[in-house]
Formats: structure tokens, C-alpha cells, sequence
């Protein structure tokens, strides 16, 4: 194998991913709702770029879940259970990596859209008892900026960090059990450290990452800081014009401190979450030097506190022109 195995050189896209909403109750922030999703990280798609240029990528999931109906939630302002969700998510970015190196790293800088189709069904508490309610949101969800991502590139290994910022720029109503932005800003700073060997084919990543919510000025609701750590592992092996990369890749959530604000009520209800299943991917590049990497990952969630536990299915696409 080659140095035209191309995972070397694609972009740390998932890092800025990393801050992507689900719009689905994912974590015991408000709403359920918090801006890292399972998957995002941790594939060797996901390392800095290590080459100047353009890059383009997009990013889709499509997630089901649910959770006990004796967890209670609180969203848009009245106790909920027996949670059930389905969203279809897709992300579009654009990132520019520069010639000159910073501290020794190449340095990008990238921003993303991204548009959220979601359904909620739940049990509210009234005060006659529980009702069934349904809530649907379409539209555009929050954009991300990320300043800095950088890359320290040494013989097969990478050391990546990166600070996406997320921006509220999705619709947000107080009275609706889902939608498509969060009303809040966030910053969620990453390390990754990563090991690709081009003549084996072997790798193995792991990113790392605090997300800190800043307040959602409408419900005066500030969710709690949430540590999430993504690995796997892969082995590319030739297939055709490229390469085909099979592996495993998990993930593992904690909510680190409580929500706090008007809205928490529910006092102490920090989430955690593990999960764990397969990535296939397949890489290859042009002769022009133009490289393209398209990956597919299962994460079903195994373990699960305080949350909707479900499954995650997830579909990237890198172009670097």
C-alpha cells in the first residue's frame, strides 16, 4: 500500500462535525437536545488536513430512538416521557487549508450549514394525566465556524486540535418538543491523536472533546458541559482505483456538570451514553491530484442514562479539489 492511500490526507471535517445538533433528544441537556451527536468523530476521515487547498464536505445521519417510559423529561416547559424520536440531518462545509504553517501545524479554517427534518412524539403531563402530543420541525439548523483547526503531522502519526463554535442560527420556539436550532451558542474544544500506516494499511484514532453551552436567553436554560471521546480502528485494504477501509469505531458521553436556570427542574440528570459498531470506507485519488473519501458507520447506542437511546447511521463525503 501505497502513499495514495488517502485517508493521509483528508480533512479533520468530523472535528468541526463534532458541534453538529441532532435536533433528537440526544443527552439530558434542555430539551434533550445537545450540540454533539454520536459519530461525528474518530475515523481516520476525520484528520486535520496535512495539504494546502480546498476542501468541500458533507455529512448526513439519520437517527431513531426512544427512552423508558418512566424517564421524564423537561421540554417546553412541562414534563414529558416515553420519548420517540426520528431526524434526518445534512451538513454542508467548506474549508481552506493555508501554505504557511502555524507552530508547526497546517492551518484551517472552515464553516458549515446544515438543514434538520425531526419528529417527536411524547407523553406530556397535564393536569388530568398524561396526553400524547406530536411536534414536527423542517428548516435550516445552527451554522458552525471553526477559527483554528491544526494538525501536527510526524512520520504516521497526526496530533489534531480544533475549536468549533457553534452559532444559533436555527428556528427556536419555547413551546415546540423539537427544533431545528438550539438558541444558544457553544464552543466545544478537541485533541485528537491519530496513526495511519500506508504500507499496512492500519489505522487507529481517538478524539476528544469538552462541549460548554453558553445560555439560551429565551428560557434562561444553560445545559451542562458534556465530555465525549470517540475511537476506532481501521484496516484499507486495495479495492479497484483506491482503497476500501473496514473497521469498529465507539463513542462514550458524560455530562460532566448539571443544567442550571428556571427550566431545570428535574435537579441532578446527567446523561451518559456508550456506543460502539462498523465503519466501512472507501478512498481514492484523481490524477490531478483532487483525492475523494465516502464512509458509512453504524452506532447503535448499548448503554444509556437520562437520554433517548437509539441508533445513529451516518454517511460523509470528502472532496479535496
Amino acid at each position: 500500500m501505497t502513499h495514495g492511500l488517502t485517508p493521509r490526507s483528508t480533512l479533520g471535517a468530523a472535528i468541526v462535525a463534532a458541534c453538529l445538533m441532532s435536533g433528537a433528544p440526544s443527552d439530558a441537556e434542555e430539551r434533550g437536545v445537545g450540540p454533539y451527536t454520536i459519530g461525528t468523530l474518530a475515523t481516520l476521515l476525520d484528520r486535520a488536513p496535512d495539504s494546502p487547498g480546498w476542501r468541500g464536505a458533507a455529512f448526513g445521519f439519520h437517527f431513531e430512538g426512544e427512552t423508558s417510559p418512566d424517564v421524564f423529561y423537561p421540554v417546553a416547559g412541562v414534563i414529558t416521557a416515553g420519548l420517540k424520536s426520528e431526524v434526518n440531518h445534512a451538513a454542508l462545509g467548506v474549508l481552506y487549508t493555508f501554505e504557511p504553517k502555524v507552530f508547526g501545524a497546517t492551518y484551517t479554517m472552515a464553516a458549515y450549514t446544515q438543514f434538520i427534518d425531526g419528529r417527536v412524539t411524547a407523553r406530556i403531563l397535564t393536569p388530568t394525566g398524561f396526553a400524547t402530543r406530536v411536534d414536527h420541525a423542517t428548516g435550516p439548523g445552527d451554522s458552525f465556524i471553526v477559527p483554528a483547526i491544526l494538525g501536527w503531522t510526524r512520520g504516521n502519526f497526526q496530533l489534531s486540535a480544533a475549536l468549533p463554535i457553534r452559532v444559533p442560527t436555527g428556528d427556536f420556539q419555547a413551546d415546540r418538543l423539537i427544533n431545528t436550532g438550539t438558541n444558544a451558542f457553544s464552543v466545544d474544544p478537541v485533541l485528537g491523536l491519530s496513526y495511519l500506516n500506508p504500507t499496512t494499511g492500519f489505522g487507529a484514532s481517538v478524539i476528544g472533546g469538552v462541549t460548554i453551552n453558553g445560555e439560551n436567553p429565551t428560557t434562561d436554560y444553560r445545559s451542562g458541559s458534556l465530555l465525549h471521546i470517540e475511537g476506532s480502528v481501521q484496516q484499507y485494504l486495495p479495492l479497484g482505483p483506491g482503497h476500501i477501509g473496514l473497521g469498529a469505531t465507539g463513542a462514550w458521553l458524560q455530562q460532566i456538570t448539571d443544567d442550571s436556570g428556571p427550566g431545570a427542574f428535574l435537579g441532578d440528570f446527567r446523561s451518559r451514553a456508550l456506543s460502539i459498531g462498523p465503519v466501512v470506507g472507501y478512498s481514492f485519488a484523481f490524477e490531478d491530484g483532487r483525492s475523494a473519501n465516502i464512509e458509512f458507520k453504524w452506532l447503535p447506542e448499548i448503554d444509556t442514562k437520562n437520554r433517548v437511546e437509539g441508533d445513529y447511521f451516518w454517511l460523509k463525503g470528502i472532496l479535496k479539489f
